[in-house]
């Protein structure tokens, strides 16, 4: 027998950690869903060494919103479960994904529902996804479901890639100019030293110093190396401890820019999921509980942890909301009030999800815009550097024959 550990939402919208004994996976599996609970993590007792989990592939996000819409399409179109996946399993690209499919239409011809096939897998698919595949099943609105579900894993997907598209400029900008510095610097000045050495110029204060910093670095070229390794792993390391996240999410927040951008993000992604959740049918608390769960901001899990427990001594969420005017911002709450007392809660949130992320990406797109500027004055002034510390003992050598002469 195994022991795994477990972290379940139970019916009324709570959270219930702890151990259970099983043969296998499928067995706590089972055990866990005759009472009704929502697996959220279910894990062998007995972990992985951490550098091996890194090693581990992963279905992307682009993988699951294809998933999701064929699941959808084929749904509606009236297919049974067991040749829908079997569908989805020749269409899928990665083999994880294969063997996952492979193994849920095992399960499901052998009478399993598919929440119940998926829930083996709370790796690959979150409390949200495997809620709401739950609900529909439920509910006999699996197809709706399902496609509200692709709507909203669409949606974050494209708001994503709107953000990394903003910030590539800058990088190429910062990348590029870099290179260039380095490449001049450990290819270019050697030559350039030795010839200096040979003429008997003195050189200039820019020139030696520039020459010194890039010795120093072709000598401690691997300890330099070997420290950005070690901080690497030592960040990756540091990133699964809660407190520290914590730590670092808040200070983060708390930047003049960066900070209201990051809140923006994260309320949006509040109010879509939370959005989604009410309208599929789920119950205010269950939904909030489901919402806490995929929130991978550590500052904002502790505050709708705090949330859930004021809505279920019966407070509004708008009232709970006002103890975190920093992290939701009083235009949130009033729309949040106004949908609660309208009985519109979920049209107010959709709009609150719609409303942040164009502020977001408008934000991110002014910052960028804002940086061009700046990095290109960088950049001059690294070029100016370079030129001025090779081209200065080149004018004194020739200076020097003309004094000569």
């Amino acid at each position: 027998m195994t022991i795994f550990k477990y972290i379940v939402s139970t019916r009324d919208g709570k959270t219930k950690d702890g151990e259970i004994e099983a043969k296998d996976k499928e067995e706590a599996v089972e055990k866990l869903l005759t009472q009704d609970f929502l697996i959220i993590s279910l894990k062998e007792k007995k972990r992985r060494p951490f550098l091996l989990s890194f090693t581990l592939g992963k279905v992307s996000s682009l993988e699951k919103i294809y998933l999701i819409k064929n699941l959808s399409l084929m749904i509606k179109a009236g297919l049974p479960i067991s040749e829908i996946i079997e569908t989805l399993k020749g269409m899928a690209k990665t083999k994880k994904l294969k063997k996952i499919l492979e193994e849920t239409k095992e399960r499901v011809e052998k009478g399993s529902s598919l929440s119940k096939a998926l829930s083996l897998y709370p790796e690959t698919f979150s409390p949200l996804f495997l809620g709401l595949i739950r609900l529909g099943e439920e509910s006999g609105q699996l197809g709706e479901t399902t496609e509200h579900l692709h709507s909203l894993f669409l949606s974050q997907y494209e708001f994503k890639k709107t953000i990394k598209s903003a910030l590539i400029y800058p990088f190429i900008i910062i990348f590029t100019s870099l290179a260039v510095f380095f490449s001049i610097s450990l290819f270019l000045l050697p030559k350039l030293s030795k010839l200096f050495t040979t003429l008997g110029v003195k050189l200039p204060l820019i020139t030696r110093i520039l020459i010194f910093t890039m010795a120093f670095f072709q000598k401690n070229l691997f300890f330099i190396f070997l420290a950005f390794i070690s901080l690497f792993f030592l960040y990756l390391i540091l990133s699964k401890n809660k407190k520290i996240r914590k730590f670092f999410q808040n200070l983060d927040l708390s930047l003049p820019i960066i900070g209201i951008i990051l809140r923006n993000i994260n309320i949006a992604y509040f109010a879509k999921n939370l959005s989604l959740l009410l309208k599929s049918g789920m119950p205010i608390e269950r939904a909030l509980l489901l919402s806490l769960e995929i929130t991978e901001n550590e500052v904002y899990k502790e505050k709708i942890e705090k949330i859930l427990n004021e809505v279920r001594k019966g407070k509004t969420i708008a009232s709970s909301l006002e103890e975190f005017p920093r992290e939701f911002p009083k235009i949130f709450l009033k729309t949040i009030e106004s949908g609660e007392r309208t009985g519109n809660l979920v049209e107010a949130l959709n709009y609150l999800s719609l409303f942040y992320q164009a502020e977001t990406e408008r934000e991110i797109k002014d910052l960028s815009i804002a940086f061009e500027p700046l990095l290109l004055i960088i950049v001059g002034l690294i070029v100016a550097f370079i030129a001025v510390a090779v081209i200065s003992p080149i004018y004194q050598y020739l200076s020097l024959i003309e004094k000569l002469r």
